[in-house]
């Protein structure tokens, strides 16, 4: 419904349609269902009504739904890798500008695995809005310790300004910056590892990014922490980290494709034993990156 509000505000009326909807991604497993139905929505919408939008510009309608429509203040990523994304690449989304740049994530010999640990999250989105809100404290005082810097958002804050930031952030602001500030280098990190092949750095990255997720943004629990540190611990598994919004839901890891079969049988025997998760409800599934959302031609 609020795809089809933010439609009808641009100028294009909707009419009476029928629509079915299927997939498989599971639902708040933390790997963007809400974002991939919104932009899936979107797109059928166009084919039916024959306009096309901007791809910025259908993330930032679909970013709005969320924003105001549905009160979560989340981010433009979701959304933009639902339109933009390419088969075998990821993608690096500058989010001061929304300019963006293709990378080769595909490792020779190597995969991704998702890990949905079947725990569904709760409380996900005030918890989401409240860390929004701390960051939002960090930029204020980020603003104020450097007036003569132009400081637009928490990308423009640097690892060495941390020290000085801290001596004027409460602790709990403090850990939320020092997680978007060291992660934002992170993923720059992990752009040049993905580059030159380098599966051990990208592993140790996901691994010192999951570390930042549960002790400074403070958005994992006990059962994720366990289910990482089972990964992590795996003949193959280069690294491992939480996904999606926390509390909950699935764990992304890079793995050597030739022990695949035998990690899913691991992380489903140590779950199982230490009662992480319930064995039923743990699913392992290597990922296939593939195209954004788009109109498919049937013949006939």
């Amino acid at each position: 419904m609020g795809v089809l509000s933010e439609i009808e505000s641009t100028g294009h009326p909707v009419p009476g349609f029928c629509f079915s909807v299927g997939g498989d991604i599971p639902i708040g497993a933390g790997l963007a269902s809400s974002a991939a139905l919104e932009m899936a929505t979107l797109t059928a919408i166009e084919g039916l009504l024959g306009f096309k939008i901007g791809d910025k510009e259908a993330a930032l309608l679909c970013q709005r739904v969320e924003n105001d429509f549905m009160g979560v203040s989340c981010g433009i990523m979701d959304q933009f890798i639902s339109r933009m994304g390419r088969c075998d690449q990821a993608l690096l989304i500058n989010c001061t500008d929304l300019s963006s740049e293709l990378v080769a994530a595909n490792l020779p010999g190597y995969s991704w695995l998702v890990v949905d640990s079947g725990m569904r999250r709760g409380l996900v989105d005030s918890e989401y809005n409240r860390r929004r809100q701390e960051c939002e404290e960090a930029l204020r005082l980020a603003c104020t310790l450097f007036p003569d810097r132009v400081i637009k958002n928490l990308r423009d804050v640097s690892v060495t300004d941390l020290p000085e930031l801290k001596q004027i952030c409460s602790d709990t602001v403090y850990k939320r910056l020092r997680h978007v500030v060291t992660e934002n280098a992170r993923v720059l990190t992990v752009v040049a590892a993905l580059r030159k092949g380098d599966t051990d750095r990208v592993g140790q990255l996901l691994h010192e990014s999951h570390q930042s997720l549960r002790d400074d943004f403070e958005v994992s629990c006990e059962e994720i922490d366990s289910l990482v540190e089972a990964l992590s611990g795996m003949a193959g598994v280069t690294g491992a980290r939480l996904t999606g919004a926390g509390f909950g839901g699935s764990i992304i890891a890079l793995a050597n494709t030739d022990a695949i079969s035998g990690i899913e049988k691991d992380i489903e025997r140590q779950s199982h034993a230490t009662g992480a998760v319930k064995e039923a409800e743990l699913r392992v599934f290597p990922v296939q990156i593939v195209d954004g959302a788009r109109l498919l031609e049937v013949n006939g």
